[in-house]
């Protein structure tokens, strides 16, 4: 993986554990995402892991056609609506 798709993975990890200990999401509630500038990848996180339980390398990179190309998890279950956003404001 890029040197800036690490960089984003460890970046939407550390904004998901803030969110839960913010209390604004509780459990396996919310999704978090971010799109990786000129590489056309999207960090997101799991679908159905607790933030509490999440580690960096649970996140999902994923191409903007919504295939998997790194990570071990399923993206979240909203991965298509976070990809349309990011598809329109380019």
């Amino acid at each position: 993986m890029t040197v800036a798709a690490e960089k984003y993975k460890e970046q939407v990890y550390r904004m998901a554990l803030r969110m839960a200990t913010s209390g604004l999401v509780t459990g396996t509630w919310g999704n978090l995402s971010a799109r990786v500038p000129r590489e056309d990848l999207v960090v997101i996180t799991p679908s159905g892991l607790p933030y509490s339980k999440l580690q960096v390398r649970d996140m999902v990179v994923m191409d903007m056609s919504g295939r998997v190309v790194e990570g071990e998890q399923r993206p979240s279950t909203e991965f298509q609506l976070h990809l349309a956003i990011y598809r329109d404001i380019r």
